[in-house]
């Protein structure tokens, strides 16, 4: 799989370290300077360089993305055979994202060793951005999802949305893996300046940070965003009242800043239909994040999509907002002004923080993937 840069790569990382301490575990990932970070058996492998990234611009320019992707896989597993065949392991792993996934089934293939994947991101969607190329890849990805031996899906909906295009196969719905620390923040006097918090891209949730920015004078809150890159989004959104840009932090330190400095964590997921299948589809790894901080949680986003589905089942309703109307969000901030209402919302984030206890998640995904190696492979 690819070094450990975005949500989707971190989630496997957090679980590979605690299968690191009971099972001899080997990572085929980048040559990047992340990856010589972790504290297990790695080979990073230097991608192709300049003159064959030429060749994947001018794929994506007229659409054919998908056959860089199979190109690059190719390269991937030609630089790994050595390594499967010398290392012999029982079962290969890998994420529903980027060239490592075909690489990692043919080298499970030519080999016979059982091989699960874990389903974080719709790709063939994010990938594919022009219909008629979208068969291109189909047809590879239906027989990794089918000759899978285990398959680890971050929803329900995701994994509707699999059996739909390729066919039903069972399927393990295992939730993002927080941070290891769970935090019981306790406030002790009325939070009469409502400091609201929240992380991630900017991408697609922008609409909603912007509506949020729009009612901070007259609720008297304010709001600290952290992302990762640079854009003018960013800068727009940082140049608004109330509103401060808090850079990016490492994941442990981004938990310890907010539940140290943060009284309501916000969690917006996009409105724009551009992003309606991922709405619909992915469970935001930013909701187990947040109930480990242990702070209330406002949630803001469209019906349909899965943080909304989440939150109006286990967060008070008057937190969870499925409109960018700005009466409504205003409604929101202020109904925590009160020191009752805020610890009624806290307790309800620590009765969350048990759905998402890293231990319980990491011991469903250890007994999918004993169970997986030890089946033959289709």
């Amino acid at each position: 799989m690819p070094a450990p840069l975005n949500a989707g790569y971190m989630l496997m990382y957090r679980h590979l370290t605690r299968l690191g301490e009971r099972h001899k575990i080997y990572v085929i990932t980048d040559d990047n300077p992340k990856t010589r970070l972790l504290e297990m058996p790695c080979e990073g492998i230097r991608l192709p360089d300049q003159s064959q990234n030429l060749l994947r611009r001018f794929l994506a320019k007229i659409g054919l993305d998908p056959l860089w992707v199979l190109l690059q896989a190719k390269w991937i597993q030609q630089k790994s055979n050595e390594i499967v065949q010398t290392f012999k392991p029982d079962i290969i792993v890998s994420i529903w994202h980027s060239s490592y996934l075909l690489a990692a089934f043919n080298a499970s293939r030519q080999g016979s060793i059982p091989f699960a994947v874990i389903v974080h991101d719709d790709w063939h969607e994010m990938i594919n951005r022009r219909q008629w190329s979208k068969g291109i890849l189909k047809k590879s990805l239906k027989k990794i999802f089918q000759g899978a031996c285990a398959r680890i899906c971050i929803s329900e909906s995701i994994a509707a949305t699999f059996h739909k295009r390729y066919g039903f196969a069972p399927c393990e719905i295992l939730p993002p893996i927080p941070s290891e620390k769970s935090w019981h923040p306790i406030i002790k006097e009325k939070p009469n300046l409502l400091r609201i918090g929240t992380f991630g891209e900017l991408m697609g949730n922008l609409g909603v940070l912007q509506a949020v920015a729009g009612v901070l004078p007259e609720t008297g809150a304010t709001l600290t965003f952290f992302t990762h890159g640079q854009s003018e989004e960013r800068n727009g959104l940082a140049n608004r009242t109330f509103v401060f840009d808090g850079g990016s932090l490492a994941a442990e330190d981004l938990v310890r800043f907010l539940a140290q400095n943060v009284d309501l964590i916000l969690i917006p997921q996009s409105f724009e239909s551009e992003h309606k299948a991922i709405v619909q589809q992915c469970f935001p790894s930013k909701i187990p994040e947040a109930c480990q901080i242990g702070l209330p949680i406002l949630t803001i986003g469209p019906e349909y999509g899965t943080a909304y589905q989440w939150a109006r089942h286990a967060m008070p309703q008057s937190l969870v907002v499925k409109s960018l109307n700005p009466e409504k969000i205003a409604s929101a901030i202020s109904s925590l002004k009160s020191v009752h209402a805020w610890k009624k919302a806290q307790e309800s984030v620590w009765m969350a923080q048990k759905q998402f206890a890293p231990e319980k998640l990491h011991k469903r995904l250890e007994q999918s993937l004993d169970e997986a190696a030890t089946k033959s492979p289709p």
